[in-house]
């Protein structure tokens, strides 16, 4: 473990970037958001779910994708660079359709590069201790919120009312900076791994384009996933509506933006 514990650590920082910069600071940033380009909460939910159809539509994508792919490094890094380019650009946004277009991309990019970071680390570990270092890398998604509670208070209080720019432009910066870092450390354990036809070969028989409805059909099927299909769309639903909402509550009912990043970074702490 210590030789793949700088491994470890560029990947939690990774999912800093992807889960507390990308995914969740929207409902962080959502009253700056609301304060300088106007618009409705509802205007502002169905950006929410633009995110989360881009996530989606990603993750259904990806194994096709990989099925003609090989170089999954070097797809992670574009996908994490570019998830990370739409979040910098996010915060040029004028207009709320250019911010849902942007958004739409995010979610897209992140959940390649969710699925990829996580599978090219967790391969460098052994087997037996691969759910302590999953959980390490799951842990830095939650570093990732607690920052940016407690740091964009800071921004957005300055009186800026592009405050809300700064801290997503910023984001975006550090997110390329750990997928760079991320794909740097992990091309140093290429060569532990099996020989290119090896792992070619079984990539293809794993991982063989199938019809859509027949890889989602046992998602649906009571015998198999159903069960678990339908408790993680309702916990998914209501994870999501609670974060994109909540700041924005709070704010409304007086708290101030410096007590609401608190909040934000404690109830993290208290989920995790």
């Amino acid at each position: 473990m210590q030789r793949t514990s700088p491994l470890i650590w560029w990947a939690a920082c990774s999912f800093a970037a992807i889960l507390g910069f990308s995914r969740l600071s929207y409902g962080l940033l959502l009253p700056a958001l609301r304060t300088d380009l106007g618009g409705s909460y509802s205007a502002y939910g169905i950006l929410g779910t633009m995110n989360f159809v881009g996530y989606l539509f990603g993750t259904l994508t990806l194994p096709f994708l990989l099925a003609q792919v090989w170089q999954r490094l070097a797809l992670n890094l574009i996908a994490s660079c570019a998830m990370s380019v739409t979040l910098f650009a996010s915060g040029w946004s004028f207009t709320l359709w250019q911010l849902g277009v942007w958004r739409f991309l995010n979610g897209f990019f992140a959940a390649f590069a969710t699925v990829l970071t996580l599978a090219l680390t967790l391969e460098c570990i052994p087997a037996q201790k691969r759910g302590k270092a999953s959980g390490l890398i799951w842990a830095g998604g939650a570093i990732g919120i607690v920052l940016s509670g407690l740091i964009a208070p800071f921004i957005l209080n300055a009186g800026n009312t592009a405050g809300w720019r700064i801290v997503w432009m910023g984001m975006g910066m550090v997110g390329v900076v750990t997928a760079i870092g991320f794909a740097r450390t992990r091309a140093t354990f290429s060569s532990f791994s099996a020989s290119p036809a090896s792992t070619q070969e079984s990539s293809s028989a794993r991982l063989s384009p199938q019809p859509l409805w027949v890889m989602l059909r046992p998602l649906f099927q009571p015998h198999r996933l159903l069960f678990l299909t339908l408790s993680y769309c309702s916990f998914g639903c209501g994870y999501i509506i609670y974060f994109t909402f909540f700041i924005a509550l709070l704010e409304q009912q007086g708290v101030s933006v410096l007590n609401a990043g608190f909040v934000w970074a404690g109830l993290v702490l208290l989920v995790h």
